[in-house]
Formats: C-alpha cells, structure tokens, sequence
C-alpha cells in the first residue's frame, strides 16, 4: 500500500478534517471579535461537514508525495487553479504546463518572492504562457494549495519544492468536495483579483 492510499483511521480522518475547516477559514467565528477585525476582513464561516469525500494523505521526507500530485494534474480535465508559496520543484511545473497544453485552464498565483528568486520555476511557467500573478500581501502569501476541476483540493504544509520531498518533514491532503473546493475557489479568487502579473 503507498503512502498515499493509507486506510485512515476514524479519529485521524476527524482531526483531518478539523485541520481543513481552519485551513479553509470554515472555523467558527467565536475565535474573532468583529469590532476588532479590519473592514476587509470576513469572520470564519460554519463549518462545512465532510461525509463521504475521498481524503488521502501524505508524508515526506517521501517522493510519492510528489508523484501524487503530478498525478492529480495529471487527472485535472477542465480547471487547475494554483496558490504557491515556495515554488521550485520543476517537474510540478511541468506537469502543469502539459495539462494546459491538453486544454486545461492552469492559472498560477505565487507569493512575491517568486518574482526575484533565481530557484523559483516560474519562469517554465511564463516560457508556456500560463496566467501568472505575484501576491504581495502585507506578510506572506503562505498558501500551498491547488484546486483541480472545482472539486478537488491539494493542501497542507507541503510547499511545491524538491526541498518538501527531499529534506523537510511535511504533510499533504487530498481531497475530494467540491463544497470545499468553493469555499477555496473564493479565496483563491479573492488574492487573484488583488495580485500583480
């Protein structure tokens, strides 16, 4: 059995679930005070329950990680909507690259400082045309995210690099909702809008 077709364990499945309602801001809004938020930012939306959606997981230091999600654009038939942090691993950005060429809308959005760094593989991703933006929010732009078809969700700490595979210890989900594929796609929209090509 991979690493990625682990069977869960029902309370891991449950913690997991509850990692993804605070990573999608689908927390309850009893942790914000609405007279102190600033104007632009919304309170937590109720939590969306997850039934019988496919989750998988992964670790690293392990290279299946990143083979799963080669394969999961590789699988993408209409849509990939990309948010990156740290984006170096070359062969990810390949494989988006192939899944626009077979006529997959791929739309990339990465943090600012992909525009500087030499490391950065975003340059395979301009060289092919792909729609790129650079999010320069205040902090960081700290998303690892893709949303392949409206409907399913790439997440977790694993940063789109060789490093995330190689040397660090990260995890990375995969789900199946396209509820919760919404609640991302908003977002996602959101920062796009805001962005800078």
């Amino acid at each position: 059995m991979s690493a990625f077709q682990t069977k869960i364990h029902p309370t891991i499945r449950q913690a997991l679930l509850i990692f993804v309602g605070f990573a999608a801001g689908c927390a309850t809004n009893q942790f914000i005070d609405p007279a102190s938020r600033p104007p632009h930012q919304e309170i937590y939306k109720p939590s969306i329950p997850l039934k019988n959606e496919a989750v998988s997981v992964c670790f690293t230091p392990n290279k299946q990680c990143q083979m799963q999600i080669i394969s999961e654009i590789n699988k993408a038939k209409a849509s990939i909507l990309v948010q990156a942090y740290s984006f170096t691993d070359r062969d990810i950005a390949q494989a988006l690259v192939t899944a626009a060429q077979r006529g997959v809308q791929v739309q990339v959005l990465l943090d600012k400082s992909n525009r500087n760094d030499k490391r950065s593989a975003k340059d395979i991703i301009t060289q092919n045309n792909l729609p790129l933006r650079f999010d320069a929010p205040q902090g960081i732009a700290h998303n690892k995210i893709m949303i392949i078809d409206a409907a399913s969700i790439i997440s977790g700490s694993y940063n789109f690099s060789a490093a995330a595979y190689t040397r660090n210890t990260e995890n990375l989900l995969v789900l199946n909702s396209p509820d919760l594929a919404k609640e991302y796609s908003q977002n996602w929209q959101k920062r796009w809008d805001l962005s800078k090509e």
